[in-house]
């Protein structure tokens, strides 16, 4: 008989939100909230817009906050023809904008917000709301078995990111992603199920993670590193690769650039053998020897030649989340992410795309062109410009090496100013307020936009976009790194400076220290000690299993 419980994560995470229901003091930042939320007037017309909302940086000057008037207006760049579409932008315009100028009227304001009219992060509300969803539900949430793996990875993350401790999920973690390792290789969304890239992504992550943290013994270490059995894997991604040269999801699943980042995450993170397995159909019957034969040219197809971003698959619509997978899987082939991107990438209309995304007034991005503003692609749109930066930027000198020469020292001082500067081609400021007074749920958790109820998903990107505005990413040259050199491993990063360009002197939007988060690696999206730990791991082990007919590894 089935018990009445199942080790089932909930996204929204209700009880998390009812829990904290009856703190006085959330359900007077929860009602002030609300109450700006319900009185969003019907809006018709530009002029309706303005009027209902005539708040501005510039014309307050008796406000002592510092909210520059593009984030406290509707824009004026419209066009004339209404459409279902455009209607629907006002309505977000007209449920943001309360939001983002509530500083300016203090009486209205449901959170605490800095001297710059941005909200503070409710730090502890989004740790108890992701702590809520790594809790057993009810037996009716069955539906979401299938996400289980994600749902671990996004709670885990997300609380890794907020500087929480971990140590208390160590066996739990293990225990449920235990059931999700699949004999065959990766692993399953679901018992039974047959293995999944899309799952063993976010369980190989959230393995590695756990294995990183400084309270887990070696013993427990090792068991959720062996958890995943890196020559199946290698041979399920020999199986899965394409005589195009991508990689499908699952055997006899879809061929999409999904696959293609997860294969190049799982090769680099394990330290698989770039060979193809002998008797795989990619090398049997269309004469391929390696993982990334035509990988690159693969994805470059991807890439819309009319709107400049990255598509699924080719000949498809750009989107945020593909436009990340891409980029990223470019940056993990080859020897230096420079070359490879910008052999196979259109970089300027992938830049200019890129830059299209980012709204205004809301200072979020939308995942396509014409789209409405969401939170997760605060990651999967803003998460691509470190690494975009990083390759215009180009690689740079290990400055903790003391045997440097005289060039590499000059190098170093060259790549310092690189790190010093913003770069940045869409506004920091915009995303910070766009995260922070839009995207903050009630009672905590992050969500798509005001009126969406937040989940465990958005609350994990959301926060992993904003952490990447906190920080500059930059790769080092293959010299400074050990022998066995490889571009994921060569990335560090470092806190920016949070100064943006107001509308008369500079300023730190985020204020304290308080507000910020930890950095995660810019490709994997893990923290990076664990990706260096899995990586260190595997070699360790080896990969004799993976030698070439002619005697040699890859």
């Amino acid at each position: 008989m089935r018990s009445s419980k199942r080790r089932v994560i909930f996204p929204k995470s209700t009880r998390a939100f009812l829990s904290q229901s009856n703190n006085p003091s959330l359900k007077q930042k929860d009602s002030k909230l609300m109450e700006i939320e319900s009185t969003i007037p019907p809006l018709s017309s530009l002029k309706d817009m303005e009027q209902s909302f005539p708040f501005s940086a510039s014309a307050s000057s008796s406000s002592p906050f510092k909210i520059p008037s593009h984030f406290t207006k509707p824009s004026r760049f419209r066009d004339s023809l209404r459409t279902q579409t455009s209607k629907v932008q006002d309505e977000v315009v007209a449920a943001a904008l309360p939001l983002l100028t509530a500083a300016l009227n203090p009486s209205s304001d449901p959170f605490e917000s800095n001297p710059h009219g941005v909200p503070r992060l409710n730090r502890e509300e989004h740790v108890e709301f992701l702590q809520g969803g790594l809790e057993e539900f009810p037996a009716q949430m069955v539906g979401l078995d299938a996400s289980r793996p994600w749902m671990v990875y996004w709670s885990m993350t997300g609380l890794w990111l907020l500087g929480e401790d971990m140590s208390t999920y160590e066996e739990s973690a293990l225990k449920t992603l235990t059931i999700f390792s699949h004999p065959s290789g990766g692993f399953s969304s679901s018992p039974g199920h047959s293995p999944h890239l899309a799952s063993t992504y976010p369980a190989i992550l959230t393995l590695a993670l756990m294995a990183s943290l400084p309270s887990t013994s070696p013993t427990t270490r090792s068991k959720l590193y062996t958890l995943t059995n890196r020559r199946q894997l290698w041979r399920l991604l020999s199986r899965l690769k394409q005589p195009s040269g991508g990689f499908r999801v699952s055997e006899g699943g879809e061929e999409d650039v999904r696959g293609a980042y997860i294969a190049m995450v799982c090769i680099a993170l394990l330290d698989l053998p770039l060979n193809l397995a002998e008797d795989c159909d990619a090398r049997r019957k269309h004469g391929m020897r390696y993982l990334t034969d035509g990988l690159g040219e693969w994805v470059g197809r991807c890439q819309s030649r009319w709107e400049g971003g990255i598509a699924e698959k080719p000949a498809r619509e750009a989107h945020g989340a593909y436009a990340f997978c891409g980029l990223a899987c470019l940056c993990l082939i080859g020897s230096d992410p420079r070359e490879s991107v910008q052999r196979y990438l259109n970089v300027d209309g992938l830049t200019r795309w890129l830059a299209m995304r980012q709204n205004a007034p809301e200072g979020g991005f939308s995942g396509r062109t014409g789209k409405l503003v969401d939170g997760c692609y605060t990651l999967w749109v803003g998460g691509c410009w470190p690494l975009l930066l990083g390759v215009l930027n180009g690689p740079v000198h290990n400055s903790e090496r003391i045997d440097k020469t005289k060039e590499e020292e000059d190098d170093d001082t060259a790549a310092q100013t690189i790190l010093q500067k913003e770069g940045w081609m869409v506004s920091r400021e915009g995303i910070a307020r766009w995260v922070l007074s839009c995207c903050q749920q009630p009672g905590g958790g992050l969500r798509d936009k005001p009126g969406k109820p937040g989940d465990s998903y958005h609350t994990l990107y959301t926060l992993a976009g904003l952490s990447a505005t906190q920080h500059q990413h930059y790769y080092l040259t293959p010299t400074t790194l050990h022998e066995k050199f490889t571009p994921g491993m060569a990335w560090r990063s470092q806190p920016l400076n949070p100064v943006f360009a107001a509308e008369t002197e500079p300023y730190d939007v985020w204020g304290e220290d308080e507000e910020r988060l930890r950095p995660l690696h810019p490709i994997f999206c893990c923290p990076r000690e664990a990706a260096e730990g899995i990586r260190r791991w595997s070699e360790e082990q080896g990969r004799g299993w993976g030698v070439l007919e002619g005697g040699g590894i890859v």
